[in-house]
């Protein structure tokens, strides 16, 4: 049965115009009439039979139905966004973790203002990017970084007992490996020895690995000696370049303690044959030569070389200097160089003192 054909009562086709009552009716169909003269045979025009072509239409017909659909969906889902775990470039532009058959194209990687680390590029570090040419000043002369070295100040200058120290924070265009092994044969090739962190004031660090620099004062009758420390802190590697901590540290020329009596009545800071103060009995010390002193504010034996450098000398008008126990003074050597005293013990017979004397300062 074709769709659409339902079983119906059996109805009797309808007279033709000027059948009679009593004329047997023929059936027909399609609305073909006998010809005349033919009336009352039965005549009929079979029904079509069923076609064949029907099902394949329909069937072709609904496979179309549903490839439409599909593609219809495929195409939706295309531009819909998508919910996978996204990351972000160095830009933070969201960029799919997959990558789908058809996708929107992605931010060019040149839209990204990150610069990578990489070799001569550690003004890409912002702790560098203000930072100039490494370099230890003038008092450090010796220390001859690797090359394209950047630095800055790591904070203000520190001083403990007399030993001096300056941080330097720096960065080195290498691996950290190649960065030590770098400095270590330039300071050793300028007179450095690498030494295990040698003993020093606690406030004062020197680091590891650390080095050791030492030579003599311009007159050999001195007993004093210029030292110097450099040392390694806070290496840390990032990408392909290097940065750390180098700690630069200056040793006082001299110090220690010193006795003025008839024994021996002269004392020199810089522990030389050329005298700054004589012995004076009750009357105190007298300054020798072109020998300066200035008291020290506070009375305060922790003053820095700076402050002491900074303070007005005088010759106290050629009289002695009259000293008391725990009286603190700064003295300007006849050498030039500057010291701290600290008069511990005092009367008409000795006088005993601690001192400090700077070779400089940063």
């Amino acid at each position: 049965m074709r769709p659409g054909d339902e079983t119906q009562p059996y109805q009797h086709p309808p007279q033709r115009p000027g059948m009679q009552d009593n004329e047997p009716t023929t059936p027909w169909f399609g609305g073909v009439q006998p010809p005349p003269g033919q009336q009352g045979q039965a005549q009929f025009s079979p029904p079509p039979p069923p076609s064949r072509t029907a099902p394949l239409v329909w069937l072709l017909l609904g496979a179309c139905i549903i490839l439409a659909v599909v593609l219809a969906g495929v195409l939706f889902a295309q531009h819909q966004p998508t919910t996978a775990s996204q990351t972000t470039t160095a830009a933070g532009v969201p960029r799919p973790t997959s990558t789908p058959a058809i996708t929107t194209p992605t931010t060019p990687a040149a839209v990204s203002t990150a610069t990578p680390l990489s070799v001569g590029n550690c003004a890409a570090l912002p702790a560098f990017a203000q930072a100039s040419a490494a370099t230890t000043g003038s008092r450090h002369v010796t220390v001859l970084f690797p090359a394209g070295s950047l630095s800055r100040s790591a904070g203000a200058d520190s001083e403990a007992n007399g030993f001096q120290q300056r941080a330097l924070n720096v960065c080195t265009p290498s691996t950290s490996i190649t960065a030590m092994a770098t400095l270590g044969q330039n300071l050793t090739g300028a007179g450095w020895t690498a030494l295990p962190p040698p003993t020093l004031p606690a406030e004062i660090t020197c680091g590891s690995p650390c080095w050791r620099y030492s030579y003599g004062p311009p007159d050999p009758q001195s007993k004093g000696i210029f030292i110097q420390y450099v040392g390694v802190q806070n290496l840390q590697q990032t990408g392909d370049v290097t940065t750390y901590t180098l700690h630069l540290i200056l040793t006082p020329f001299t110090s220690g303690t010193f006795t003025l009596d008839a024994a021996t009545p002269t004392f020199s800071c810089d522990q030389s044959d050329l005298a700054d103060l004589q012995f004076a009995g009750a009357a105190g010390v007298q300054l020798l030569d072109n020998a300066l002193y200035a008291p020290l504010p506070g009375n305060d034996f922790a003053a820095t070389y700076h402050q002491v450098q900074a303070l007005s000398f005088s010759d106290h008008n050629g009289a002695p200097l009259g000293v008391v126990a725990g009286a603190i003074i700064a003295l300007k050597g006849n050498d030039g160089r500057f010291a701290k005293l600290d008069f511990t013990q005092v009367s008409d017979q000795a006088i005993t003192l601690q001192w400090i004397t700077y070779p400089y300062g940063f």
